[in-house]
């Protein structure tokens, strides 16, 4: 099979696919995949002198809207949501940017656990988490929908649980009598939520904020 992935990380780059999981903001270079997983090779312009060479002077001086543009104008393959004519979407790319220790299976960002591959997309299984919830401003079919740094494997009952929940701990709107630990019988026992709240695992919080920072520059509500 074939996939397409747009950018990564670039103090992981040598991971390759794997890095697009855990997008910096900033510091982001290109790959191009062409071809199967198993010789997927990143463009030989992937480092950060050649990416940023379009902006002058001190990084520190970089405004929002010229990062957006870099970002925009760099996007140059878009996943299909689902595909089963050709298995090239977004279901084959997370199989293979969040795959689990063992072959097989993925790992699952709230429950921090490996499960199989096969079946998904059922109440029972797994499913596609976007970090950035469709409701708060991601497209139903545009890049942003099937953009794989916010796109993550999930528990599909936890995905539920966490809804549109933003990000925080317990006790921030809600009184914190109104908050549960774990967030989900099925989650991580650090995670926490409330009606208003979702707390993920201490694991994955980083990711989880380079990867929203990366969605809130990347995207202007343009595309």
């Amino acid at each position: 099979r074939e996939t397409n992935i747009t950018h990564c990380d670039h103090y992981l780059q040598n991971k390759m696919l794997t890095a697009a999981k855990k997008p910096t903001a900033y510091l982001l270079c290109l790959l191009l995949v062409i071809g199967p997983l198993s010789t997927r090779s990143a463009f030989s312009d992937c480092d950060i002198a050649t990416y940023y060479q379009s902006l002058a002077g001190n990084p520190a001086n970089w405004n929002r809207s010229e990062l957006q543009d870099l970002l925009e104008t760099t996007h140059r393959n878009v996943l299909p949501y689902t595909d089963s004519s050709t298995g090239v979407d977004t279901w084959a790319a997370l199989s293979d940017l969040d795959a689990g220790s063992s072959p097989g299976t993925v790992h699952l960002i709230y429950a921090d656990i490996d499960f199989p591959v096969s079946p998904r997309g059922t109440s029972g299984t797994w499913n596609r988490e976007h970090v950035w919830p469709q409701s708060r401003g991601v497209g139903g079919g545009g890049p942003d929908y099937t953009d794989v740094h916010h796109l993550r494997p999930s528990d599909a009952n936890v995905n539920s649980a966490r809804g549109n929940k933003h990000f925080s701990e317990c006790g921030i709107v809600e009184d914190i009598s109104e908050c549960r630990t774990p967030a989900h019988e099925e989650a991580k026992a650090d995670t926490s939520a409330d009606p208003s709240s979702f707390l993920p695992p201490a694991s994955v919080r980083g990711d989880i904020a380079r990867a929203l920072f990366y969605m809130d520059v990347r995207y202007d509500g343009n595309d």
